[in-house]
């Protein structure tokens, strides 16, 4: 018997304990009593509740300051439910949804694994206080409200027709307690004006998110937050006010890998600025945007920037900007094909490269509609050697008075030097480029350098002055280079000219062919050339050197005419080749190499096998 009474008492708490875990729905009354007195519920929550704003909470009382109650004190709940609360739903800025003050954020407001519940909302929710996870949890946000402010009145307002906002008073915390946190919907969440956000995932699924400084207050993310921004999702990073100089300061990583996700950053405060320290994941589909809506400082500092798959970079935006421009000083890396699109207009409108971008595999293309359609790389290892540059028409890429590697380089559009005093250079092992290479403007300079295996074929109007250093490899260029700076061309590498009009001429400084042997130069003369194919002060020939003359030549073309011939071996290290089926020989007549003559091989019977050897490729 006394066994039974012991089971009996045990099973009795058993039930017990298992009805306490049932989270219960505590109804708030329609009044504007304190969130921690009994009277605003019909019972009171407790932290295994959850709190329902139903339309218990009549339209006088959803619409206006009736709405607007304090939290009274420290509460945890289990979680939150705002449903069909009555009144006219959030169209204009007289309809201020449902409000949960807190005076200078002194208290905090826990919730459980119930988390918040919009999913059904006609009302879009404000909470004013410290926030405390205490568990796992969901918050499903509906699109509550038509109004893009609909809590301008708070101070705190984001301006993306917010439905579930947070909006510090005072510095404040959110600590996600080593939890993790999903949102999910079609609302947009606000976190603003003073949150110190840390310990935990935000995995982030509802249609909008910005989370953003105000109030002379900086907004942070701590780096023991991770943050993944799923498909069809936004994660907006803005700077406004905020303080010590400092709107928005992250340095926890996020991942935005989910076709249709994007990452936007900006800033929208003249003095305060915006910080990524932490490092970024970009995937297929995903989006990077710079909005450079005020002057205060862009900086992103990410050790880690990866890449892979297709991506899109903007740069939008219509104010000046910050001198520094958008200061993209981490690494790029993994394989990523990134399409990079700047349509800002202001003077300082573009992203500057200068961190450590050699691990970058992939390829990234300038192909901006309208704008300043520029990117400048502004250290030596903003480039990489192992990438694809591709700057199209009417896009400019800028190098700031610094030698930077670009591997394969494509496009129609422009490369320049950006510095006011300093050189550029850049070493680029293949591609085809129809742009411009020039000095920029002031005009300080612009070197290049062939440096692998491979051809590089440029065929614009390039206007550098700087050296044209073929290491290895292939550079064909054409006679519409103006920039006649300095040409060498190293043992085993070759260095082509097509003439494109019979009057033009490839203007050179001084041309160095080789240093012990095995330099090849490459001339196609046009059909009736009336000037040298290339001219030169200087003609140095270092050892034996291949003279390669393709198209179709004619007897008394000028190849090359000097001033000085120098060297080694002089014109007498030349051997000339013709075309297939074409002998002839070239004189130096002191001041120039002109092809004497030219005449075509006759063909001959082969073997007497009654076969015509009319080869043309031996």
């Amino acid at each position: 018997m006394k066994n039974q009474r012991l089971l009996n008492l045990f099973g009795s708490s058993l039930v017990i304990f298992g009805a306490s875990a049932k989270a219960v729905d505590r109804i708030k009354q329609n009044n504007t009593t304190a969130l921690n007195l009994a009277g605003a519920w019909d019972t009171a929550p407790t932290s295994g509740d959850v709190s329902v704003w139903n339309n218990a909470v009549t339209a006088s009382n959803a619409v206006g300051s009736n709405t607007i109650t304090t939290l009274g004190g420290d509460l945890s709940w289990q979680g939150i439910r705002i449903a069909n609360v009555g009144g006219t739903a959030n169209t204009s800025s007289t309809t201020s949804g449902v409000q949960i003050t807190n005076a200078s954020s002194v208290n905090t407001l826990t919730l459980g694994t119930s988390g918040i519940d919009m999913s059904a909302a006609t009302h879009a929710l404000l909470i004013q206080s410290k926030i405390a996870l205490a568990g796992d949890q969901a918050w499903n946000v509906t699109n509550a409200n038509t109004n893009g402010a609909p809590f301008a009145g708070s101070g705190v307002n984001a301006g993306l027709g917010e439905d579930l906002m947070f909006g510090a008073q005072a510095a404040a915390t959110m600590n996600l307690g080593g939890f993790t946190l999903g949102t999910s919907g079609s609302g947009a969440i606000g976190i603003s004006s003073g949150y110190a956000i840390s310990n935990g995932t935000l995995n982030l699924a509802n249609s909008n998110t910005w989370i953003q400084s105000g109030g002379s207050r900086t907004t942070s993310l701590s780096s023991d937050v991770s943050v993944t921004v799923a498909a069809n999702s936004n994660l907006r990073l803005r700077a406004n006010s905020g303080a010590g100089g400092i709107g928005l300061n992250s340095a926890a990583p996020i991942s935005i890998s989910g076709s249709g996700s994007k990452l936007q950053l900006e800033v929208n405060n003249g003095t305060n600025s915006l910080i990524q320290s932490g490092n970024l994941i970009f995937g297929n589909g995903s989006t990077l945007e710079h909005l450079v809506n005020n002057a205060g400082a862009f900086t992103v500092s990410s050790p880690s920037i990866s890449t892979s798959g297709t991506i899109t970079w903007l740069v939008n935006g219509t104010n000046a900007g910050n001198a520094s421009g958008v200061a993209f000083s981490g690494g790029l890396t993994g394989n990523g094909t990134i399409a990079h699109r700047n349509t800002a207009t202001g003077a300082n409108g573009q992203v500057r490269l200068s961190g450590d971008n050699s691990g970058f595999t992939g390829s990234l293309t300038l192909d901006g509609s309208s704008g300043n359609r520029r990117l400048r790389l502004s250290s030596a290892t903003a480039g990489s050697s192992s990438a694809t540059w591709a700057v199209s028409a009417a896009n400019i890429l800028q190098v700031d008075g610094v030698a930077v590697n670009l591997g394969t380089l494509n496009g129609a559009g422009s490369v320049t030097n950006s510095h006011a005093t300093n050189t550029a250079a850049i070493s680029v092992g293949a591609g085809s480029f129809s742009g411009v290479i020039s000095n920029g403007t002031p005009a300080n300079g612009m070197a290049l350098t062939k440096n692998t295996a491979g051809t590089l074929a440029l065929t614009g109007a390039n206007a550098y002055s700087g050296l044209t250093d073929i290491q290895a490899g292939t550079l064909t260029t054409t006679s519409a280079q103006t920039g006649a700076g300095a040409v060498t061309v190293s043992d085993t590498a070759t260095f082509g000219v097509t003439q494109i009009g019979g009057g033009d001429t490839f203007n050179a400084s001084t041309l160095t062919l080789g240093s012990a042997g095995g330099a090849t130069l490459v001339l196609t003369p046009a059909a009736s050339p009336s000037v040298a194919l290339v001219t030169t002060s200087a003609l140095d020939v270092n050892g034996p050197t291949t003279l390669r003359v393709a198209g179709t030549p004619v007897a008394g073309t000028t190849l090359i005419d000097y001033t000085t011939i120098g060297g080694s071996s002089g014109s007498a290290g030349l051997t000339l080749v013709m075309p297939f089926r074409i002998n002839g020989t070239f004189t130096d007549n002191g001041s120039a190499i002109v092809l004497s003559t030219v005449q075509d091989e006759t063909p001959k019977w082969r073997n007497g096998d009654g076969v015509w050897d009319i080869n043309t490729s031996a």
